[in-house]
């Protein structure tokens, strides 16, 4: 469970840079004999890595107008932060102020 937890998010964080990242392929004139793809003719978007070895096969050139893992990692920072301030904090407290009997895990006799 533990690894679960550690490797689950990254899933859905890696795809958010995927969905925040903005990136143009734009046709160039390459060398034919360079080519190692089909010609790319007509700009698209290249911010996936796929899409972007696609783009530089076909001779274009892959410009990223807004990287998403700034976006993304913004997000996480203030997330941990309102989760620390709304949630975490409030019951650390609430927690410290039990008396200590309520800690204990069967009454003792005295």
């Amino acid at each position: 469970m533990c690894n679960l937890g550690g490797t689950f998010p990254r899933f859905f964080v890696l795809r958010l840079v995927d969905a925040f990242t903005s990136a143009t392929c734009h046709p160039g004139k390459p060398d034919p004999s360079l080519l190692t793809g089909p010609l790319v003719t007509e700009a698209f978007s290249c911010a996936i890595q796929s899409d972007k070895e696609r783009c530089l096969a076909g001779g274009g050139t892959c410009e990223t107008l807004r990287d998403g893992y700034y976006m993304v990692n913004i997000f996480c920072v203030v997330f941990g932060v309102l989760t620390f301030v709304l949630y975490i904090r409030p019951k650390v407290l609430h927690l410290q102020s039990l008396p200590l009997r309520a800690w204990r895990l069967s009454p003792t006799a005295n």
